[in-house]
């Protein structure tokens, strides 16, 4: 099944059931130290599901899939960290992902 069709297939099922939920898997967002290692286990499953993860490995050349990877990354994570990530973000470069997460981990794990 295509990501496009999966993903119709998922809205329709939601609204049936009467529920407006968020396109984003229920992830819990990255707060501090403490749950670091959580989110970056879940983060790398639902990249790795989306297609993304290479993103963060540095390995991809699609800009456009860089800039999906990373959007979803900050808005998985708690706007107390927006701090480390927020310069690198708007920078751009094809290794952006690879030292927003960088940064993270430095400072959480």
């Amino acid at each position: 099944m295509s990501l496009a069709k999966e993903k119709k297939t998922w809205i329709r099922f939601v609204m049936a059931a009467g529920q407006v939920q968020s396109p984003f898997p229920p992830i819990e967002k990255l707060a501090r130290h403490e749950n670091y290692d959580i989110w970056h286990f879940a983060m790398r499953t639902y990249l790795e599901h989306e297609e993304l993860w290479q993103c963060v490995m540095g390995k991809e050349k699609d800009d456009k899939k860089t800039t999906r990877a990373l959007a979803k990354i900050i808005l998985s994570i708690g706007s107390v960290n927006y701090v480390h990530v927020q310069d690198i973000s708007t920078r751009g470069g094809k290794l952006l992902i690879v030292r927003a997460i960088n940064s993270l981990k430095i400072n959480y794990q």
